[in-house]
């Protein structure tokens, strides 16, 4: 038989143990079981992705901090500058060779463009290179000024401000005017012809570039521009602004919008009945086609790059 020591002695054991389990239970619990549905897994995989993207940014930003940091460091190079002879009070600043060559390099750029466009033109004038180079020079010192005018005309608030920009845009047009004159002398009534007519004349040689081996003779090409000039001339639309200057269009209402462009199919209208007389069938399908892709392309909101009642 057992002694009441031992029982004793047993009991204290277990009593210490269930004690010492009662405590680890409590210091670690047990781990809890989770399901996870699909939707839990779709969103830990979305927030695992984000996760990532912001990683991959934050290293993107930090490899450009440290570019503009690097660059910060440089020194900047100091702006030439060279005083006019004439006055040595005065200096100019001069540009870099970097800027100069880029200016350059976009002037070239403006008389390639400019001698493309007008290739009519140089027919009806005959001029030497020096006197073609000068007045290619002219007409792009014409058209930067005309766009100086209607980025100005977008950026006034006022009705004085817009009439301040109209006036410049005038001045600067007669100044070149005459500059023009002087260059041409007698040939100057052949090309202010030329220049009211000149986005007709475009027209026409982009209808050319469409058609080819078929594309309009010389006779042609001028009887419809004659038709296009004299048609844009006598036409009446019911808006008189936008008649005046197509930009007026992206101001207008819907209605006034739709408006205008069935009065332009209109007018298009009466310049293909006069042509069916002097163009055969292909060329009068070409322009057709051509009448009717100018209108889209207004109501898309691109432009035709002109003025007036064109």
């Amino acid at each position: 038989m057992y002694k009441p020591l031992t029982f004793v002695f047993l009991g204290t054991t277990v009593a210490m143990g269930a004690l010492y389990m009662s405590k680890e239970a409590q210091e670690t619990p047990a781990e809890p079981t989770v399901t996870v549905d699909d939707s839990s897994k779709k969103k830990l995989q979305e927030m695992t992705r984000q996760l990532t993207d912001k990683e991959s940014r934050i290293k993107e930003l930090e490899a450009s901090i440290s570019r503009y940091q690097k660059l910060s460091k440089k020194k900047p190079q100091p702006v030439a500058v060279e005083t006019v002879a004439s006055n040595p009070n005065e200096a100019v600043v001069k540009m870099s060779s970097r800027e100069q060559e880029f200016r350059n390099t976009m002037k070239k750029r403006f008389a390639k463009r400019t001698e493309e466009q007008h290739k009519i033109l140089w027919g009806k004038l005959n001029l030497n290179d020096e006197e073609k180079s000068a007045l290619i020079d002219l007409m792009n010192e014409r058209g930067m000024s005309n766009m100086q005018y209607h980025m100005g005309l977008r950026g006034a608030s006022t009705e004085e401000e817009k009439e301040a920009a109209r006036l410049k845009r005038d001045e600067n047009f007669q100044a070149s005017e005459e500059k023009i004159s002087e260059l041409l002398g007698d040939k100057y009534d052949i090309y202010a012809d030329y220049d009211d007519k000149k986005k007709d004349y475009q027209r026409v040689s982009y209808l050319n570039s469409s058609l080819k081996d078929s594309s309009l003779n010389e006779a042609q090409t001028e009887q419809l521009v004659t038709s296009m000039n004299s048609t844009n001339e006598s036409f009446e639309f019911s808006n008189e602004a936008v008649a005046e200057d197509r930009h007026a269009y992206y101001s207008m209402s819907d209605e006034d919008k739709k408006i205008y462009v069935d009065e332009l199919a209109q007018r298009d209208e009466l310049v293909l009945k006069e042509s069916a007389t002097y163009l055969d069938e292909d060329q009068q399908e070409a322009l057709k086609k051509q009448q009717a892709s100018d209108r889209a392309r207004l109501q898309r909101g691109g432009s035709w790059g002109r003025r007036g009642r064109r």
